[in-house]
């Protein structure tokens, strides 16, 4: 047979029997096999040879499969362990049964019956493996889904900002403290630009140094905030962020361009002090927190056009304001029926409370769709 990849230790202090199931059953099947022949050999190799299964001798003299499932609870070592007997002491199979032990052996046994017992204890251990690869996934996904929540529970607060000029400077700097905490950022500064110019202005900061505010509202340079192509955010940490001033302020930095569509307005910049990179779920959520800032800036720019402009003006300034309202419109309503879609997936292990925050996060969408009319084929939710 090939070679396999799992791996067995046997603790028996008979070596014509460890010899037997060596030899005879296990390394022909292709299985990475160490014996043990003492206490502290076994707990040693179960530290260096990391074993999948363990078969144990039921009355090994200085160390018997009881005593040794005990001695594993307590240091929590989750190994199967199968039992191995050469008389039929149903008692202390069974005690060693209730002390975790998997399966059993009764010698003399042949190689077939030891070979599909094991293979039923490793059963076992692929099984647990998986669970465990699915809880992993199961907890990266309610993280997703809570900075999610964290991110669209922004929303509302935002939409309302939109028609007042002079909470702006307000609103920029809740949403730098937002996505500071959402994605798990120490500090973040805003740079936008102003008419007629190509340079950006260093506009909002948080939780940066003090001597910074002396360059608030002036130009602010880094050699990679006005450097965009399609608009892809950067993720530059380490060495790669030591040539630039920007290594100054953290060990991890993220920039995320301010756009909408192709209009350009500035980025937003995110520090770490620790050299630790932001995960993909961080960049994403930063990415389409701004993407919504930068409709939002948008919205400013044509409410506070000026009143005297030409008919044509006005047209241009209608017809920008009706594009905005359908980009708006189609964005919300894909992100209100995916959401709507993960509450009516079959087999998605949402607890109550989580089921309760989506359903909120629902009903913000749609109280902000219903504010921008004319809104057709506005969706319902039906909740269960």
């Amino acid at each position: 047979m090939g070679k396999k990849s799992e791996r067995i230790l046997i603790i028996e202090n008979d070596q014509k029997v460890s010899e037997y199931l060596v030899h005879q059953a296990l390394n022909p099947a292709g299985y990475t096999v160490e014996v043990a022949t003492s206490a502290t050999r076994a707990f040693s190799l179960m530290e260096s040879f990391q074993p999948h299964v363990i078969i144990s001798n039921l009355f090994m003299p200085e160390l018997s499969a009881k005593d040794l499932l005990a001695a594993m609870a307590a240091q929590g070592l989750d190994i199967p362990v199968i039992v191995l007997s050469k008389e039929a002491e149903e008692g202390d199979i069974l005690a060693a049964f209730r002390l975790g032990a998997v399966d059993f052996l009764l010698m003399p046994v042949r190689e077939t019956e030891v070979l599909r017992v094991v293979e039923r204890a490793l059963t076992q251990v692929h099984l647990q493996v998986e669970l465990n690869a699915l809880r992993q996934t199961l907890a990266g996904v309610q993280k997703d889904y809570q900075d999610l929540s964290a991110g669209m529970a922004m929303l509302p607060e935002m939409e309302r900002l939109i028609h007042s000029a002079e909470e702006l400077p307000h609103l920029l700097q809740s949403f730098l403290e937002h996505i500071i905490q959402v994605t798990g950022a120490d500090r973040g500064i805003i740079c936008l630009g102003k008419n007629g110019s190509e340079s950006l202005y260093l506009t909002t900061m948080v939780n940066m140094p003090v001597e910074l505010k002396a360059q608030l509202n002036k130009i602010w340079e880094d050699g990679l905030s006005t450097h965009w192509e399609n608009f892809e955010s950067l993720h530059i940490y380490g060495e790669s962020l030591k040539p630039f001033i920007l290594s100054n302020y953290g060990q991890a930095a993220l920039i995320v361009p301010i756009h909408f569509r192709s209009e350009f307005f500035g980025s937003l910049i995110l520090f770490r002090m620790q050299m630790l990179p932001f995960v993909p779920t961080q960049r994403q959520m930063a990415s389409f927190l701004t993407s919504s800032l930068g409709c939002i800036l948008m919205v400013y720019r044509l409410l506070h056009l000026t009143d005297g402009v030409s008919m044509e003006g006005k047209r241009d300034k209608e017809e920008l304001i009706d594009k905005w309202e359908d980009t708006v419109k189609h964005h919300l309503v894909n992100a209100y029926e995916t959401t709507l879609a993960l509450l009516s997936e079959e087999g998605m292990l949402l607890n109550s409370k989580q089921k309760k925050m989506l359903y909120q996060i629902n009903d913000n969408l749609l109280a902000i769709l219903t504010e921008i009319p004319p809104f057709t084929s506005q969706p319902s939710a039906n909740e269960n």
